[in-house]
């Protein structure tokens, strides 16, 4: 049984299949507890191990790019290290480019590339042990021939520059001397050193020797930390590198910190020049001469070994992170030891190649000896479930400080510089440093979270005060970030809401919160924090405050550049942002010794995270004026409102669906016996109760079988859920069994039921719902066309137990402009309603006040004049829908002068029509005419001004208002919640601005709407009252004219109210995203969301099997909600979602929301899955019509066909014989100018 999940992946030629084939043997029993995979070779060595209870798999060799392979599976986190034995052969069947690939993907995505054994020893035995290792019994175990990896990996993991040099006795006494130099022994000093020019800066009288200065001394300043030293602050490049390596006895470090300048030239060099470029200068200084300053007592002194000093250093730091993703700096690395350094000390060659090659092997976290670390404390219940009250204080805190600490071993020096973690390539620039920031943001909000899951107040003081213990043992274990995380969640407007907890915690646990509290102050800019860390010793364990420093390097980098006026390199800056960097990268010496405890480790990984600063105070104002007290209606047994992730796991019971059994009819059907007819009224919800049933329509004349159905299943839900529309049933359902037992329920039963039922109601609701998502995610998939069948029992005998294959699925790109053409006839159809209607109203029906309503998502379907969240039959969902847009193009006709021929009228019509556009091209702006159409206003009324502004009645709604010279029409669409209304200005009583709102009483109930947030359209709220106030005291003295609303009622108690949307939408947030940046990834987990676009655009890209993404859609603001399928189903997103445009605003409904609404007021939960299932069938009706209709235009197309082929060989014919004609009159003419 394999013990760990994990693969070893080796890659194995003829060159070192014997290497590999003698190491797993000799290791066979750490190898074994691995998947392993590994490139094929002919002779096929290591298929014997598969014998052997190795569970081993074969990827093609490296001449079929077998690397490649493995490289995918890295990228997919399916490889734990990669493993290269005689790496130097192998690089001959193994090009340079393939292998930097490996290389690039070991080090991006924290795969280990092990050269040799001792290093596949270390990382295995790390791997064994999930963390860490003892460093000492892994070393027993390994070859002995290997004694030389083994002592160049424990330099590597024992090194760590530290830049404080440790003076020898001499120096320190020549130092102290040198302190007591009078200024004329100073003088001498530097005269003789050769320094004079830097005179100036130690005395008194510095005009006195400006003559002495040259341009070097500007480089110079006094260092104001350390008295009669020095500090570089500017210079050219070719300088700072003479500096950076003078000799280790040169005069010029008695007055200047060395040490400090080689750090800072190490970490900030990639500011100003790159890696490869900071090398190649290196090898040019190799060999260069030295200046007489440099050269200090030893006289000798020669700039190779200070540069031999430089690369050990630059390889030690980090771990030689600079050069693990950068090929061609390791070939100029490599390049150098052999041709120059390796020539004049092949020892120091050999030990720099070495030092360089077991840096690939090195990944953070880096092994560490677990066997000095403290017994875990386990919790002491192990039946029980786990939460943060079940698992000990102290344990929590070093649980959480390893997860910290694991990211923070990870960042990189070089990703603090430039503002990297703030660009949008910030994940390939800084991607451990974004990643530990967005880890912070994230465990503060899962303390959050914690929390707001509790409903009592009591339990919720308590976690507030386990989370006070927890800091406090972060506090003593110096893990500042951790501390931090629960600073943040406590100090949150949203956990301070929770008033009646924090009223039940006593005064000794504020007191002890507020001490927590001060630790981290903000007060001069984190002064305490500060003052900690810098007495802390190197070889203590901590974790500082990321963002702090992150602060800190901001503010320098918007104060200070690069270069100076001179161009020069400004070590002012530089020296300082890499002492901030260091001031948290000398800690990565130290390590915490503890064992890792899965369980808790686990639970904070894997736990919900509650997001949205205004959908958690709504939470929180649940909490607190329920006190934590659930609705009595609610079922005590339903804890939680998540989404079946497969068919199987959301069912209804027979003892629930026992709860119709008053209004169910049991039908038994023979084979081949029809349930329900295609095209006819429907208000029955059907459920197959024995047997198995076909779902079949007729297309172009031809039935087509679409789906087979067996026990359990339902139909007739959509038929039945648009029953108020007339629609009717777009499909026949017959019986493939004899026996075949259908059970069913009236709508009307149902409704009853459900309002008596809320638990109930939720599940039946959201079952239909998922059901219906799960036909439009795979709506035209199925479609099996069929020859027209008798209607004989024996032509339907199809075993139940064998799926019929589709033979043909239908696929067309112009589907969409089908649907669009139905949508647009069914948007007509309504526009002409509400202009009857409005044509038809009573003079004394006029002075009624308008008011707003909402209508519902298969409302806003039929007038919004396209398709919604749209897919073609052969495309998937991206967790709730993808849209395209059709444009009407005209195409000239072909007349036979034009040469072209002629096309018969039906197929110009429908040529025009297929025309497919991406939508950023096709959208257009609504036109005055539909604007007017829309809220029935006559056509006399023009649209002089509109704004984007807030309107409230009963509730708020954003959207936009039209101004018209007699009206003021405003609309509205939040989550399909629809609000259309319009006001008469003669019916306005009175008009007034007040605080920032524009406030209307209407003359008619005294009903009053304010309108407000007019700065979104960059308009001050003055400015629209007194354009608004212009026409409203024109027309005042008019006769008074209607004020109307569009509210669509319901037969049913299923329809959402208002105030029902009321409590929905208090919990809505936005999230403001730049372009380019995701609103969903591809294959990311559903995070139970439902979207709405409020400003701006997104675009949809899919990947394909070759790993290519295309744009497949756009969607804009007058697009319906996306996301709901995913929401539902809680399956990945099949696409991704982008933004398109600069401050674009999405709308983000959650399901943890939605959920804790539900416990509330369990009676809306149904009403919602309702509501959400009636939009989800209104689509699955559009793209039915839209199957049809396209079979009906292939038929009249090849019915046409053979018509048009006859006129085009007509005109081919006619076409031949006019070149004919042409040719002979030409030779006639010739023949007329031969004659003399």
């Amino acid at each position: 049984m394999i013990e760990n999940p994990f693969q070893l992946a080796f890659i194995v030629s003829e060159k070192n299949e014997q290497a590999t084939v003698h190491y797993i043997s000799q290791y066979f029993d750490s190898i074994r507890k691995f998947k392993v995979i590994a490139t094929q070779t002919e002779s096929r060595a290591l298929e014997k191990f598969k014998q052997a209870s190795l569970e081993i798999s074969f990827v093609p060799s490296l001449k079929e790019k077998g690397d490649v392979k493995i490289g995918k599976e890295m990228m997919n986190n399916q490889i734990s290290a990669v493993i290269i034995f005689n790496y130097a052969a192998i690089t001959k069947q193994l090009p340079p480019e393939r292998l930097s690939s490996l290389m690039e993907k070991s080090w991006t995505f924290d795969v280990p590339l092990c050269l040799n054994a001792a290093n596949v020893h270390l990382v295995v035995n790390n791997l064994v042990s999930v963390r860490g290792l003892t460093r000492t019994d892994t070393m027993n175990k390994t070859q002995k021939s290997s004694k030389e990896n083994e002592a160049m990996m424990t330099l590597l993991l024992t090194r760590f520059p530290t830049f404080d040099v440790e003076l020898s006795t001499q120096e320190i006494a020549r130092r102290e001397k040198r302190a007591r130099f009078s200024e004329q022994q100073h003088t001498f000093w530097l005269e003789t050193s050769k320094l004079m020019h830097l005179k100036p800066f130690f005395t008194e009288t510095a005009d006195k020797f400006a003559h002495l200065a040259t341009v070097e001394t500007s480089y110079w300043t006094k260092d104001e930390e350390v008295h009669q030293f020095l500090r570089l602050k500017a210079a050219p490049l070719e300088k700072s590198i003479e500096y950076l390596t003078i000799g280790p006895s040169a005069p010029l470090r008695d007055i200047w910190d060395y040490p400090r300048f080689q750090r800072d030239f190490l970490i900030s060099h990639h500011l100003f020049m790159t890696s490869l470029d900071f090398l190649k200068i290196l090898r040019k200084r190799y060999s260069s001469p030295v200046p007489p300053e440099f050269l200090g007592e030893e006289g000798d002194y020669k700039p190779a070994s200070a540069v031999v000093v430089i690369l050990k250093d630059w390889l030690v730091m980090e771990y030689g992170a600079d050069f693990a993703s950068n090929d061609p700096l390791r070939e100029e690395f490599e390049d150098l030891m052999k041709n120059e350094i390796s020539k004049n000390d092949p020892e120091t060659g050999r030990e720099l190649v070495d030092m360089l090659h077991t840096t690939f092997d090195l990944k953070p976290p880096y092994p560490i000896d677990l066997s000095k670390a403290p017994k875990s404390i386990l919790p002491k219940d192990k039946s029980g479930k786990d939460d943060i009250l079940s698992f000990a204080v102290q344990e929590v805190a070093r649980q959480m400080t390893l997860l910290d600490e694991d990211l923070f071993q990870r960042v990189k020096a070089k990703e603090f510089l430039g503002g990297a973690w703030t660009k949008k390539d910030a994940y390939t620039r800084a991607p451990n440093l974004t990643k530990f920031i967005h880890h912070t943001n994230k465990m503060a909000a899962w303390v959050v979270t914690e929390i707001l899951k509790e409903k009592n107040a009591q339990t919720i003081a308590e976690l507030i005060i386990r989370f006070i213990q927890i800091g406090k043992e972060l506090l003593e274990l110096k893990n500042y970030s951790g501390v931090m995380h629960i600073l943040t969640a406590l100090h949150s407007a949203t956990i301070g809401r929770l008033k009646s907890a924090w009223n039940i915690i006593s005064s000794k646990d504020k007191n002890e919160f507020d001490e927590l509290t001060d630790s981290l102050s903000l007060l001069g800019h984190f002064k305490n924090y500060r003052d900690t860390l810098k007495k802390l010793p190197p070889s203590v364990p901590c974790i500082p405050l990321i963002p702090v420093t992150c602060s800190d390097l901001n503010g320098i980098g918007e104060v200070l550049d690069n270069e100076t006026d001179q161009g020069w390199i400004n070590w002012d800056k530089h020296s300082k942002v890499a002492n901030h960097i260091w001031s948290v990268k000398r800690f990565m010496r130290a390590r915490y010794i503890f064992s890792p405890v899965p369980s808790i480790q686990n639970y904070m990984k894997t736990a919900e995270i509650w997001e949205g600063e205004k959908t958690l105070a709504a939470i929180a104002k649940f909490r607190e004026v329920n006190g934590g007290r659930v609705s009595e209606k609610m079922d005590s047994s339903k804890k939680s409102h998540k989404p079946a992730k497969t068919g199987d796991e959301f069912k209804i019971s027979d003892k629930e669906w026992a709860l119709l059994h008053d209004s169910a009819e049991l039908h038994k059907y023979s084979v081949g016996q029809e349930i329900l007819s295609e095209g006819v009224q429907n208000r029955f919800l059907f459920r197959v109760k024995k047997g198995t049933v076909r779902v079949q329509k007729h297309i172009g004349g031809k039935v087509v079988i679409v789906d087979f159905m067996k026990e359990k299943s339902i139909f007739g839900e959509i038929s039945m859920l648009l029953r108020t529309e007339q629609a009717l049933t777009t499909a026949s359902i017959i019986a493939e069994e004899n026996g075949t037992e259908i059970v069913k329920y009236s709508i009307e039963d149902i409704i009853e039921v459900c309002s008596e039922q809320p638990a109930f109601s939720e599940k039946l609701m959201k079952f239909i719902a998922i059901n219906l998502s799960r036909k439009l995610k795979n709506f035209g998939k199925n479609i099996t066309p069929t020859p027209d069948l008798p209607k004989t029992p024996s032509n339907f005998g199809i075993s139940p137990v064998e799926p019929v294959t589709p033979t043909k699925t239908l696929k067309d790109p112009n589907l969409e402009m089908l649907v669009k053409k139905y949508e647009e006839a069914e948007s007509e159809k309504e526009m002409e309603k509400l202009s009857e209607k409005s044509k038809k109203k009573k003079k004394d029906d006029e002075d009624k006040n308008g008011s707003i309503g909402h209508s519902f998502m298969r409302k806003e379907m039929r007038a919004s004049k396209r398709l919604p969240n749209f897919t073609g039959p052969d495309s998937k969902e991206s967790g709730g829908g993808l849209t395209y847009s059709v444009s009407e193009s005209t195409v000239p006709s072909l007349s036979e002068e034009s040469g072209g021929g002629s096309i018969p009228r039906k197929i110009q019509k429908r040529s025009s029509q297929m025309k497919m556009v991406p939508k950023s091209k096709a959208k257009k702006e609504k036109s005055e005419d539909d604007i007017q159409r829309f809220f029935g206003i006559p056509p006399s009324e023009p649209i002089i001004r509109t704004f984007n502004c807030t309107v409230k009645t009963n509730i708020s709604s954003q959207g936009t208002l039209y101004i018209t010279p007699h009206y003021i029409c405003f609309s509205s669409n939040i989550f399909g919640r629809k609000t259309k209304v319009r006001y008469h200005l003669s019916s306005i009583k009175e008009l007034f601005l007040k605080d920032n709102k524009i406030h209307l009483e209407l003359k008619n109930n005294n009903t009053y709407v304010s309108i407000k947030d007019f700065e979104k359209s960059g308009v001050p709220p003055d400015e629209a009252f007194n354009f608004i106030k212009n026409f409203y005291e024109q027309r005042s003295t008019s006769e008074v004219g209607e004020s109307e609303n569009y509210e669509n009622s319901m037969e049913d108690s299923m329809n959402l109210n208002d105030n029902d949307w009321e409590l929905i939408l208090e919990g809505t947030r936005s999230i403001h995203l730049q372009k380019d940046e995701y609103v969903i990834k591809e294959n990311q987990e559903s995070k139970r969301r439902i979207y709405q676009i409020h400003k701006g655009a997104c675009k949809i890209t899919r990947t394909d099997e070759e790993g290519n993404t295309k744009d497949i859609g756009i969607m804009t603001i007058n697009d319906s909600i996306f996301g709901e399928i995913s929401f539902l189903e809680g399956t990945p997103a099949t696409a991704s979602v982008i933004a398109n445009e600069e401050d674009t605003v999405v709308r983000v409904l959650e399901g943890f929301y939605l959920d804790v609404v539900f416990d509330y007021h369990p009676g809306l939960s149904g009403r919602f899955y309702y509501y959400m299932a009636t939009g989800l069938s209104t689509r699955l009706k559009l793209r039915d019509a839209a199957i049809k209709e396209q079979k009906t235009i292939k038929e009249e197309e090849s019915e046409q066909e053979p018509e048009k082929e006859k006129e085009d060989k007509e005109h081919q014919i006619d076409s031949e014989k006019e070149k004919e004609k042409e040719k002979e009159k030409e030779k006639e003419k010739e023949k007329e100018k031969d004659i003399p």
